[in-house]
């Protein structure tokens, strides 16, 4: 009897070990899922460009991310190059490509109204979104461009410091070979 007893309890544990361990992992599972779904849900990205600690790749990451599945706002004369690279849309997947027209008729329907001037909240909220979002598109987009010459291998950014630092060695070593001259 004290044998089974001693058995029974044993297993017990074993399977409150496993249980505990269980929710362990699958905790941090959740968590990791969550921080890639803020991505895509958030736009974080805007944040990200006036860290100067941030990290370039975690950047870019989460641009993408955000803006997977949907279609990204363009102004009216990014509209008139993308309609002249009609091969854009052939690389589309059907999913993106029914996006992109549900899109492209949003877009149609609210001009409609926008020059009919009969604009509902909802309608004025999401052409204040597109407006924002074109602008952060342009704005990461040309922060990608800018801090690419300081971009380390491992995703950091250079600082303004060490960008001044680097620009004065240049400066001084373009003085000395003029000199040599």
């Amino acid at each position: 009897m004290n044998f089974t007893l001693f058995f029974t309890e044993r297993i017990r544990w074993i399977l409150f070990l496993i249980l505990i361990r269980f929710l362990l992992l699958n905790g941090s599972a959740m968590a990791q899922s969550e921080s890639s779904s803020d991505y895509t849900h958030n736009p974080s990205w805007v944040k990200m460009m006036s860290d100067p600690k941030v990290n370039y790749f975690e950047a870019v990451k989460a641009y993408e991310d955000f803006w997977k599945g949907k279609v990204k706002p363009t102004d009216e004369a990014e509209e008139m190059e993308s309609r002249s690279e009609q091969d854009r849309s052939a690389k589309l997947t059907e999913k993106e490509k029914k996006e992109l027209v549900r899109e492209q008729l949003k877009e149609k329907k609210l001009k409609e109204r926008e020059n009919k001037k009969v604009l509902t909240t909802d309608d004025m909220k999401q052409l204040e979104w597109k407006r924002e979002m074109t602008y952060q598109c342009k704005r990461f987009e040309e922060w990608k461009r800018s801090v690419l010459p300081y971009l380390q291998n491992d995703g950091s950014i250079l600082s303004e410091e060490e960008r001044i630092q680097i620009q004065k060695q240049r400066q001084e070593e373009l003085k000395n070979t003029q000199d040599k001259k």
